[in-house]
């Protein structure tokens, strides 16, 4: 007798990282001037960040300003002179967070400073350790699975002759799911910003297995 079961497995841990996302963004009529007051900002975040202890940083990037140019029109339909939008992306990935709270809220409270939020993660380090954990117990749940059908039916014990993700055929190789919960700075009723606190971090895996008895 051939038996077909899924097996599942998740577990929620504690996040790591947190990887604050912004971004610095000037408007006005003098191009030039605008870009300016971008750099400016960014070059002064930069220097923050490189001021940090080194076990509350984990890496962090800057991309290249981003322009934006148009002419606005009045109510009247007039044409107006032309505007500029600079726009500068930041990510700087924390490991200590408390630091990281100390540095949106600082952040969060400067003209220019948009936060798009937070990215919470496991380190390199000990994520595959977990996830090979957790795929682990997706096939032993399969197997207890089996055995609870055989046992039922009256078989005997149970053998696996085939595993894969589900919905594919033989030799698949089965996968890991991580689901990255984020977290997004908010400004409360006094325009203070509220820091993020960090969420967990899921990671599941299912496979599809079918057993002989």
């Amino acid at each position: 007798m051939k038996i077909r079961v899924r097996g599942s497995h998740s577990v929620s841990l504690a996040a790591e990282i947190g990887l604050a996302r912004l971004a610095v963004q000037f408007e006005g009529e003098d191009a030039a001037a605008t870009m300016a007051q971008a750099q400016s900002l960014a070059n002064r975040i930069q220097a923050e960040l490189r001021a940090l202890p080194a076990d509350a940083l984990e890496r962090f990037s800057f991309e290249a300003p981003q322009r934006y140019s148009w002419r606005p029109t009045a109510p009247d339909g007039s044409i107006l002179p032309p505007r500029t939008t600079v726009t500068i992306e930041i990510t700087a990935a924390f490991r200590d967070f408390e630091v990281l709270g100390e540095r949106t809220a600082a952040w969060g409270a400067h003209p220019g400073v948009q936060l798009r939020g937070v990215e919470w993660s496991l380190t390199p380090e000990t994520k595959p350790a977990n996830a090979d954990a957790v795929l682990a117990e997706a096939v032993r749940d399969a197997r207890r699975r089996a055995e609870v059908l055989a046992a039922a039916a009256g078989a005997g014990e149970v053998r696996i002759l085939e595993i894969a993700d589900p919905g594919l055929g033989s030799h698949e190789p089965v996968q890991v799911a991580e689901q990255y919960l984020r977290a997004k700075s908010v400004m409360d009723a006094g325009g203070e910003t509220v820091s993020p606190s960090p969420s967990s971090i899921w990671l599941s895996a299912a496979v599809e297995a079918v057993f002989e008895a």
